[in-house]
């Protein structure tokens, strides 16, 4: 099994596009290159190669895919792959970095046990420029030699994370320039109950070491509530639950800090908690002025959907309010709805739903 591997392995190497790629052995000239190979120990402790690929960087080439990358033959057993637009590339050219580079593996059909991984790079130095192996399973960084060669062991076991495709990948990134800045794409406070859900979502997370979740009373001083470790990917999502959320209305605020020690913050979001939210209530059913009035006492920022029912429980209109702090809101009433007795479906943000009786 072990030489039909190395076989397919250097059948898809050899066999490529109408450009003259060769074996990784002997790479066409580039102006730099960075291979991947993938090695399993025999009993002894000696290796056998598993699988491998290879990148070439130049000036002339398209970092999108064309006749100049080769796809990916599936093997029997171990298989080592990259990824580029949902397609799995064994060979890939593309243009030169010029300050960040993402590698994004697919490695599957691995067995429960150690293999290693080696990273041989070729001219690839240039000022500033890093490269570090990120592992999504283990949640870790692991600096590789951008003009030489690294190796690093990495065990897969039962746990169905350790064996996921996607869990390798090698960023390029220039310290000279600094850190592509964190993004908070998405920060969440919703109450239920006497509980807060909070979450976040972030971009661009390198060399974050943790987020504090942030409370308060006024809006003005903040006490760290809760702390947890970074998980240091380009995309990810948070969640936790306070559930010393007491009835009144409390201010969240999420802060970051990096290894420099920079911290930076969320915007301030606000919630109310009760035993049970304050009800929404409707002031005034207004037929003549088109409109119906509701009072919004203490409840979560966002978007409500109203949907009206008559007494056949047909809905006769729907209409969307995005709240955003405390008072009156209103509901236009739709033409052709006739004066009577009706059912006023309100979804809040958190998708609960009320129920109110109106008169028009």
């Amino acid at each position: 099994m072990k030489t039909l591997t190395s076989l397919i392995l250097f059948v898809a190497v050899l066999f490529t596009s109408s450009d003259s790629i060769c074996s990784p052995l002997s790479p066409a000239t580039a102006s730099a290159d960075f291979r991947t190979n993938v090695y399993g120990y025999e009993a002894d402790n000696s290796r056998f190669i598993v699988d491998g690929v290879l990148i070439q960087f130049g000036d002339t080439y398209n970092s999108g895919l064309d006749g100049k990358d080769a796809r990916k033959m599936s093997n029997f057993s171990e298989n080592c792959g990259m990824l580029r637009q949902n397609t799995v590339l064994v060979i890939e050219r593309r243009h030169t970095i010029e300050l960040t580079d993402t590698i994004f593996y697919k490695i599957w059909g691995m067995r429960q046990t150690t293999y290693l991984l080696e990273f041989v790079a070729t001219s690839l130095a240039q000022p500033g420029l890093e490269a570090v192996l990120q592992d999504d399973y283990l949640k870790t960084e692991t600096l590789v030699d951008i003009n030489g060669t690294s190796s690093k062991n990495v065990t897969f076991n039962s746990d169905p994370a350790s064996t996921n495709p996607n869990r390798f990948r090698i960023v390029f990134r220039n310290i000279a320039l600094g850190a592509l800045p964190l993004k908070f794409s998405n920060f969440t406070a919703i109450s239920k109950k006497q509980m807060v859900e909070i979450g976040w979502e972030t971009q661009q997370e390198l060399e974050i070491v943790n987020y504090s979740v942030e409370k308060s009373s006024d809006s003005k001083s903040f006490s760290e509530v809760y702390r947890m470790p970074a998980s240091n990917r380009y995309s990810n999502n948070y969640k936790w639950i306070d559930v010393n959320g007491a009835t009144g209305i409390h201010y969240y605020r999420i802060k970051s800090s990096n290894k420099s020690g920079e911290i930076s913050y969320t915007k301030i979001l606000r919630v109310s908690t009760e035993g049970d939210n304050p009800q929404l209530k409707v002031i005034s059913g207004s037929f003549g002025r088109g409109k119906i009035q509701l009072s919004f006492p203490m409840q979560n920022p966002g978007t409500y959907l109203l949907v009206l029912y008559n007494l056949q429980g047909q809905a006769v209109q729907k209409h969307k309010i995005q709240h955003d702090r405390n008072g009156v809101e209103e509901c236009p009433v739709a033409p052709g709805v006739l004066k009577g007795l009706y059912k006023l479906s309100v979804t809040k943000p958190d998708q609960t739903r009320e129920t109110l009786n109106v008169v028009l």
